[in-house]
């Protein structure tokens, strides 16, 4: 329930709305892009502070609050008529919904399961492609009935009236996994890398992290950049928009199966074990956009993207769990999840800059391509040296 809420904080269902903002809020291209983006970074920085409320217990306290946070960012964005509410409205949204509500979701799993933690966030992750699969449709089939902001109205309303006392009730019962300690008493939290908790601050002093930190921020930034120029380069492929649009399911499709796959092995191998893998299917799906001439190339182009989406989602929160153990984990995933939003921003942000600058989107790919292999060189050793300690 949180990670599909988390859509309507994304850039793919906000976007389905920017026309009609732009139009009456009166912003240019330029304008509503830096907004969005200023708004972006904003809710990045945010997510790293409050971040660690996640870690407050019982879970229901967080849960609630982000997607009450999320209604109000909803209604926010309904009456909108200003550039400085609309800037505020897209904050919140960013913040609870691209952050929070998936953040909370995420790390209260990965603390509730141990010996099958990869399976049960393979089943929570299932929420976001389920929510690009069936938001679009339900956005343009109610439109003419309700009107953009009448649609973000009902959107406030279901937050407050149904999913916010739904996820209460589902909630009302903490869940404690078992794990023994030494001395043979059941704890419910289970320590990471040199048998202890790493707080926040030990993670930042250590460069595991940072050496981790550019492969995670791949997919969302790379992925991210390729989605939102999505029309360019269909256009630089000859390729149709409806096209597009109807191999997109391909990559809900495969995000899912990365999720569930990776669930399954990392019950059987560890999280650790899989990072080599991860970005793999990123980077051939970016040598298929790069080179491909033919139509039906947007198949698999879009499917490996979104098979490193689902691979990501689920390895990245195992994890953090594995090396840094359970009791600080929202702390340490948000920052985790400040730098994915971040990236989200970024990405889309440099590959406008260099269109302007003439260096087209296949060459683009090309040059992430090339990155991606870089990582995932950077990936075997880190998953090697940790394995063999």
């Amino acid at each position: 329930m949180l990670t599909f809420t988390s859509s309507f904080g994304q850039t793919f269902f906000i976007a389905l709305f920017a026309e009609p903002i732009r139009d009456e809020v009166g912003l240019s291209h330029a304008g509503w892009g830096t907004l969005y983006a200023g708004a972006t970074l904003g809710a990045a920085a945010a997510i790293a502070v409050f971040g660690r409320v996640a870690d407050v217990r019982p879970t229901v306290r967080p849960a609630v609050g982000v997607l009450l946070v999320l209604a109000g960012a909803a209604l926010l964005m309904a009456l909108a008529t200003s550039p400085a509410l609309l800037a505020l409205a897209v904050f919140l949204l960013r913040f609870a919904g691209q952050g929070m509500t998936g953040h909370v979701a995420m790390t209260a799993t990965a603390r509730w399961f141990d010996a099958t933690r990869g399976r049960a966030l393979a089943i929570v992750t299932l929420g976001y492609p389920l929510g690009e699969a069936v938001m679009p449709a339900i956005v343009v089939g109610v439109t003419g009935a309700l009107g953009w902001r009448g649609i973000w109205l009902a959107i406030a309303l279901a937050l407050i009236f149904g999913f916010a006392p739904l996820v209460g009730w589902l909630l009302q019962k903490e869940r404690r996994p078992r794990q023994p300690t030494a001395t043979g008493e059941m704890t419910a939290l289970v320590p990471g890398l040199g048998g202890r908790h790493w707080d926040r601050g030990d993670v930042l002093r250590h460069p595991l992290f940072w050496v981790l930190v550019p492969g995670f921020l791949a997919s969302p930034l790379m992925g991210t950049a390729v989605l939102f120029q999505s029309a360019p380069l269909m256009a630089a492929k000859g390729w149709s928009l409806e096209l597009y649009a109807l191999a997109f399911p391909t990559y809900a499709a495969a995000a899912v199966t990365g999720a569930l796959s990776a669930g399954v092995l990392i019950d059987r191998l560890r999280a650790v074990r899989l990072l080599p893998f991860v970005l793999m299917p990123l980077t051939l799906g970016l040598v298929v956009g790069a080179l491909a001439t033919a139509a039906w190339a947007v198949v698999p182009f879009l499917g490996l993207i979104g098979l490193t989406a689902g691979l990501g989602h689920t390895v990245m929160t195992a994890l953090w769990a594995e090396l840094y153990g359970t009791r600080h984990l929202g702390a340490v995933r948000g920052l985790v999840s400040a730098l994915l939003v971040f990236g989200t921003a970024l990405g889309p942000g440099v590959t406008g800059v260099l269109l302007d600058a003439g260096v087209g989107l296949e060459a683009q790919l090309a040059g992430m391509a090339a990155i991606a292999t870089v990582l995932i060189a950077v990936f075997a050793v880190v998953s090697r040296w940790l394995t063999a300690g």
